[in-house]
């Protein structure tokens, strides 16, 4: 059920947040190249990086009462999506993203 809350805040997160997050979760860019790629500062990516991530906290804290929990289902997402990219599926190409 986490997970697909996660994927909820996901869809309805800002276009360049999602981006930044699946640059960085999925195709496991650094920040300093997801910066490069969109022309701006590896400053500014690293601050849109954690507002995602804080909206998305925040989304589920609505939901979750044991943070802890949240944080567990957060990391357990995100390795399952990594081992998902080793496979070659690719988030970005799904949805159909560019950068």
């Amino acid at each position: 059920e986490l997970a697909s809350l996660v994927l909820r805040r996901l869809n309805h997160l800002p276009d360049v947040q999602r981006k930044v997050l699946a640059l960085y979760y999925f195709e496991g860019l650094r920040l300093r190249e997801i910066a490069e790629a969109f022309n701006v500062t590896e400053s500014r990516i690293s601050q849109i990086h954690s507002q995602a991530l804080l909206s998305i906290r925040n989304y589920l804290n609505s939901y979750e009462k044991h943070p802890t929990q949240v944080m567990e289902a957060l990391t357990s997402t995100a390795m399952t999506l990594r081992t998902n990219v080793r496979r070659g599926v690719t988030p970005v190409a799904i949805a159909g993203m560019s950068y």
